[in-house]
């Protein structure tokens, strides 16, 4: 049986923090990074939030105008076998449970740095000020270039989503074809990775970096499989937003990294009508 989406992210996050709280004291702050780890940079960050809310001004008129007449389906049937081996072996019809479910277990994973830094605050006041805002400022923009860039894509691609191979009125939702690629799926995995990266550089001795690994990408992978199985999105729908969204929660805090060899005039990041890039001049 699955639970609903506010009570699994609630009981998730109430887990997580008691635990935290039955931790003695040593956990973190033994291990704690002596040097400051991570630096917001005026010229890189504003170049960031630039590319960032260019690509959601873009995403959001591009779709308001060039795609407003595919909003609509026409009610025309979609074959099964126009779809790879992959996609069509894993494909389902449309769950309301299972879409639910997904939406909880992506905001959990977004979650999980906010509760990991309450952790940090809870058993050692050294963590905070400076640290603090610039993981919040990091973290947001991992988040904001994952949510623009797969919402670009969609408005480019136009898949049509799985439910829309099976009989059903969910065909007729305004987005019937933005299947590819998946959004929950590169927002959980970006919030994972930067997670599973932010500790393991302000604890590189803690025991607890494995745990919290596996605990970052166990639900971000549950959220994808969740995706595919609420039939909302097909397997390599999922595969690219994992990738992708990997990708975005490395990048965006080893360009902020103290010790990191690439400096702000040596890293640009532009974005195009299709897409954003990012060049390092090496």
């Amino acid at each position: 049986m699955i639970c609903t989406g506010k009570k699994t992210a609630a009981c998730i996050a109430a887990g997580f923090l008691a635990l935290t709280a039955l931790l003695p004291a040593q956990t973190f702050s033994d291990t704690l990074a002596s040097a400051q780890v991570f630096q917001l940079d005026v010229k890189k960050d504003a170049i960031i939030w630039g590319a960032e809310l260019t690509g959601e001004v873009y995403h959001n008129l591009y779709d308001h105008f060039a795609l407003a007449d595919d909003d609509d389906w026409d009610g025309k049937s979609f074959d099964k076998d126009s779809i790879n081996p992959l996609d069509r072996a894993l494909m389902h019809s449309y769950s309301k449970k299972l879409d639910t479910a997904g939406d909880a277990m992506v905001a959990t994973t977004i979650a999980l740095p906010f509760l990991t830094g309450a952790a940090f605050l809870w058993q050692d006041p050294r963590y905070g000020g400076i640290d603090l805002l610039t993981d919040t400022v990091m973290f947001a923009e991992a988040l904001a270039i994952s949510h623009t860039l797969a919402h670009i894509t969609k408005g480019l691609v136009l898949r049509t989503r799985p439910y829309n191979y099976y009989a059903g009125d969910e065909a007729t939702e305004d987005d019937w074809n933005r299947s590819f690629y998946s959004g929950h799926t590169t927002m959980a995995f970006a919030a994972a990775t930067f997670t599973s990266y932010t500790f393991c550089n302000y604890f590189p001795e803690s025991s607890w970096k494995i745990p919290l690994v596996a605990a970052s990408y166990g639900l971000a992978c549950t959220t994808g499989i969740v995706r595919v199985e609420a039939g909302c999105h097909f397997a390599t729908d999922v595969l690219v937003g994992a990738m992708t969204g990997a990708a975005i929660g490395f990048l965006v805090p080893w360009c902020h990294k103290v010790s990191a060899a690439v400096s702000s005039d040596r890293l640009q990041v532009s974005l195009a009508p299709t897409g954003a890039a990012v060049t390092l001049r090496l």
